[in-house]
């Protein structure tokens, strides 16, 4: 299988840009702000005009969010399938240290403050970058893998039934509430072409109306060759009666944490299907 670059020439292209921006965004707004507020900064050939005045401070710190929000852009992969091209926090700091340095050479006159200003930013780039290119790159190599397993699945594999024996709940507190609070790790034990039993851990993001439940079923794939080679492909079968779906649908509905909208969607699904509404679950 051949891998495209993380980041394509062009995207490199767009990021030297983003970081001229961010410097020439930096020497205007520090250029606006010496020429307000210091009373030395207006020479002949300096004007102090407040209109130009107003406009670099304006227009530096416009370029220099620009970058920020482009970057940013360019770093974060929006597509689900693929992984994280740049760490976010190291752009971050890179573009403040541009803008820094940038607004070093202020007005013609360059403030050595500015480029002690600028230095633990740099720092904090050159560290978070370290540790979010080794993250990244785990990252990269886990997703490469699971792609190459589902491709093998996909032309060798055998679909099997498969019995939810464990759900934990994995996600994280930030500030003390749940960033995700519906993310789990499922144990599922299927059977395998030799007859042993075969456990899969799946992790995934399933929505509050569809959670899966010990004693679920779901298909699973696996290599007839390498039954421990195994991926969950459909989502979990809720042993729930129907009515104990609806009259939870009904609840979540009344104390807000479904909308009108999402209500009738699931109950919909339910109703259609006699089955868990789970149809856009995280496997």
């Amino acid at each position: 299988m051949t891998t495209t670059p993380r980041v394509s020439g062009a995207r490199k292209f767009v990021a030297f840009d983003l970081g001229l921006f961010a410097a020439l965004g930096g020497f205007g707004a520090g250029t606006g702000y010496l020429r307000s507020f210091t009373a030395d900064a207006c020479e002949p050939g300096r004007p102090c005009d407040d209109g130009l005045t107003a406009l670099l401070i304006t227009g530096g710190l416009l370029l220099w969010l620009i970058a920020l929000f482009g970057a940013l852009g360019l770093a974060e992969n929006r597509a689900v399938e693929k992984p994280q091209r740049l760490p976010l926090g190291t752009t971050s700091a890179g573009v403040l240290t541009l803008g820094l340095l940038g607004a070093a050479p202020a007005n013609g006159v360059a403030h050595p403050w500015m480029f002690a200003a600028a230095a633990p930013f740099a720092l904090l780039t050159v560290v978070t970058g370290v540790r979010g290119e080794r993250r990244i790159r785990r990252e990269n190599a886990d997703h490469l893998r699971a792609r190459r397993l589902a491709e093998r699945l996909h032309r060798t594999g055998v679909t099997v039934p498969g019995r939810i024996t464990g759900v934990q709940r994995i996600d994280r507190a930030q500030g003390g509430r749940l960033t995700d609070p519906h993310r789990l790790r499922l144990d599922i034990h299927y059977p395998g072409p030799d007859g042993r039993s075969y456990t899969l851990v799946h992790t995934g993001t399933f929505p509050v109306y569809a959670l899966p439940n010990v004693g679920g079923e779901l298909a699973v794939r696996h290599d007839p060759r390498d039954p421990s080679a195994a991926l969950a492909t459909a989502l979990p079968v809720t042993s729930r009666p129907l009515g104990d779906q609806l009259e939870t649908l009904a609840a979540l509905h009344r104390d807000g944490s479904l909308d009108t909208a999402e209500f009738t969607a699931a109950k919909a699904r339910l109703l259609g299907t006699g089955l868990s509404a789970g149809a856009s679950g995280g496997l």
